[in-house]
C-alpha cells in the first residue's frame, strides 16, 4: 500500500494551486474598506492584573471584552449585487477588531446598501463607545482606511498538510482534519488594514482622541467617488470642517461632517491626511425621519 504523504492531501493540492497562481502573476487585487477598532485602557487593566488571565477573568475583564465585541465585531452587511461573499468580515485580535469589505467592482455596488453600510460604520462606533464605557473602559478609537488586498495563499491549511502516513491514533486522525493554519482572505496583504492599524497606534501623537472615529483621506475620496456613480454628491467646506451631502435638495439621503486635521501625518513612509468624523444627519429617505448624530461629543 502506498504511504500517505502530505502531497496526496487536498489541502496540499490547494496550496500548490495558489503557488501556481502566484508564479503566473494571477493574483486578484481588489479595493478594500477597512475599519480598525481599538479598546482603550485594556492594557492598563491587564497590567493591574499582573498579566494573569485568571485574575483578569475574576475581575470581569473578559465579560467586558465580550460585551464590546458583540457590538463592534458584528459585520455591517453590504451585499454587492446579492453576493454573500461581499459582506464585511471581522477579525478579533486581543483588544482590537479589524473589519474589511471588498469592493471588487464599482458598477456592481447596490447604492442603497452601501448608503446603509456607510452609516452603520458610524452607528456601530456610536453604540460601541457607549458599551465600552459602560463596561469600564475609557472607550474606543477607530480608524477607517481604504487600500488594496490580494489573496496569495489558501485561507486554511489542515494538519494533513504537515503529516506523513495515516496514523492509527484517533487523536492524530482528528489533527489531520483540523485547520491548524489560518490566513483569512480579507486580511491577506491588505494595505488598508496596515494603514488603519498603524495610524490608530499613533494615538495622541497624531491628534487622535479617545472615542473618536477617523477616516484617512483615501477613504473619504473613495466613498465620494463610489457614491458619484449613483447619486448627486455635494461637498461644502468651512475652514477645516467639511460636509458631504449624498443626494440632492429634493431627496437628500445622508450628510457626513468631517474635521480635517491641519497637518499631514507620516505613516509607513507616506504622508496621509486624517479626517475626524464629527457626525452625520440621515434624512427621511433613509430613516423615515431626520436623525442627527453628533459623534464629537463622545471624544475626550
Amino acid at each position: 500500500m502506498k504511504n500517505f504523504t502530505p502531497y496526496d492531501s487536498e489541502t496540499w493540492k490547494e496550496h500548490e494551486r495558489w503557488e501556481q497562481k502566484v508564479a503566473e502573476g494571477e493574483i486578484p487585487v481588489v479595493d478594500s474598506i477597512v475599519t480598525w477598532i481599538d479598546i482603550i485602557g485594556f492594557g492598563d487593566k491587564l497590567s493591574s492584573c499582573s498579566w494573569d488571565l485568571k485574575v483578569a477573568a475574576s475581575r470581569g475583564l473578559f465579560a467586558a471584552l465580550n460585551s464590546v465585541y458583540m457590538v463592534g465585531a458584528r459585520p455591517n452587511v453590504c451585499l454587492l449585487n446579492g453576493n454573500a461573499d461581499t459582506t464585511e468580515r471581522s477579525l478579533v485580535l486581543n483588544d482590537g477588531i479589524a473589519k474589511a469589505l471588498d469592493i471588487p467592482d464599482y458598477q456592481r455596488v447596490d447604492p442603497i446598501a452601501f448608503l446603509y453600510f456607510s452609516r452603520d460604520i458610524l452607528l456601530t462606533h456610536h453604540i460601541c463607545v457607549r458599551v465600552a464605557t459602560k463596561s469600564g473602559f475609557p472607550g474606543i478609537r477607530a480608524v477607517v482606511a481604504v487600500g488594496q488586498r490580494a489573496q496569495y495563499s489558501p485561507e486554511f491549511l489542515k494538519g494533513m498538510a504537515y503529516y506523513t502516513n495515516k496514523p492509527a491514533n484517533p487523536q492524530i486522525q482528528k489533527l489531520l482534519k483540523l485547520s491548524v493554519t489560518n490566513n483569512p482572505a480579507p486580511f491577506q496583504m491588505n494595505t488598508g488594514f496596515s494603514l488603519a492599524y498603524t495610524v490608530e497606534r499613533l494615538g495622541a501623537k497624531a491628534g487622535l482622541k479617545t472615542n473618536g472615529i477617523y477616516f484617512l483621506e483615501s477613504a473619504v475620496d473613495f466613498i465620494m467617488k463610489l457614491f458619484t456613480f449613483y447619486f448627486t454628491v455635494t461637498k461644502c467646506e468651512d475652514g477645516e470642517v467639511q460636509e458631504i451631502l449624498i443626494g440632492n435638495a429634493d431627496k437628500p439621503y445622508i450628510k457626513f461632517r468631517f474635521l480635517k486635521h491641519p497637518e499631514m501625518t507620516k505613516v509607513l513612509g507616506r504622508q496621509v491626511c486624517i479626517f475626524q468624523c464629527l457626525g452625520y444627519t440621515a434624512y427621511e429617505a433613509m430613516e423615515n425621519e431626520v436623525v442627527d448624530v453628533d459623534l464629537s461629543k463622545l471624544c475626550s
